[in-house]
């Protein structure tokens, strides 16, 4: 990621809670091919399935939308990392305004660490075996034990099977790829822009979109602010405690960052669904088709590294 790809990032995460970043050609081709094709048909929520028992099968997409996701994701966290302040800095993050504050000891650990592990993942986009690191060595488990990063996980989503109600994610970074009929240029429940509330307009179909609740607290469709493109990042819970050791702030608060608070629903705001993961969101019209997702939670436990 470039420097100011990362400026951009940062900055829309600051505001928004989201950011849209631009994807590579062969990420993008596989990114559609697993939405359009395997989360279109499988015929449920999502993979792995719900239902515990069932064996996780990946397909030739899966693993190629899991690597295309795990390297957006990890280049992400790298852009944030060349942004974190040191102790040696005055608190200006990366020669940006607008930031947060300076660092601290357990913050330079934390970097530090995360540096490491990207670093041992660099170059495994094309996924061959003969790398150091290597996703999919057995075709059905992404990583092997002790791999960097190998708390992370892959979902497809079929949000005509299931619905999510208001969380925050734990991870470091959420990484979504959205199949939508608002990239497509067809209206939804929301009538102009993602800054507008989340109520619908006349004549157009209700359907489940992802908002997210900006620092003002404001309901946002992402869903019509990203690009066909483009992919939907989100910092999580673990980006916010990365760092603390109570001597200083983490590198999220560093940063100006916060976990956002999410639902991919027809109205945010609306009743909690119960069992949420089987049902389709009600307030959908009938007959419309929502929309199919890819994301990743990148996640990373030191103390699970070999």
């Amino acid at each position: 990621m470039t420097a100011s790809a990362a400026d951009s990032m940062l900055s829309q995460l600051r505001t928004r809670g989201f950011a849209c970043v631009s994807l590579r050609p062969w990420v993008l081709e596989a990114l559609r091919t697993a939405t359009s094709r395997d989360a279109a048909s499988m015929g449920e929520f999502r993979f792995p399935p719900s239902s515990e028992g069932r064996p996780i099968v990946y397909t030739d997409s899966g693993r190629s939308a899991f690597r295309a996701l795990f390297e957006v994701a990890t280049n992400c966290l790298g852009g944030m990392l060349l942004h974190t302040p040191s102790d040696d800095d005055d608190g200006v993050i990366g020669g940006s305004s607008g930031g947060g504050r300076g660092g601290g000891n357990g913050m330079d650990s934390a970097r530090r660490m995360f540096a490491e592990a990207l670093l041992d993942v660099r170059g495994d986009a094309s996924g061959t075996a003969g790398s150091e690191f290597c996703l999919f060595r057995q075709e059905n488990e992404p990583f092997r034990a002790g791999q960097p990063f190998s708390q992370s996980f892959f979902n497809l989503f079929n949000y005509d099977h299931g619905s999510l109600n208001s969380h925050v994610d734990r991870s470091l970074l959420t990484v979504i790829y959205s199949a939508t009929d608002a990239q497509k240029g067809i209206a939804s429940s929301s009538p102009s822009s993602p800054d507008d509330p989340p109520t619908p307009s006349e004549g157009n179909p209700l359907r489940s979109a992802l908002w997210v609740k900006d620092r003002r607290g404001t309901w946002r469709d992402a869903d019509r602010a990203v690009r066909p493109d483009q992919a939907i990042v989100m910092v999580g819970e673990d980006l916010e405690r990365a760092g603390h050791d109570g001597t200083g702030c983490g590198i999220a608060s560093a940063l100006g960052l916060f976990a956002a608070e999410h639902a991919v629903r027809v109205d945010p705001t609306g009743a909690r669904i119960e069992r949420s993961h089987f049902r389709r969101d009600p307030g959908c019209d009938d007959g419309v088709v929502n929309r199919t997702s890819a994301a990743i939670i990148l996640r990373h436990d030191p103390e699970m590294v070999a």
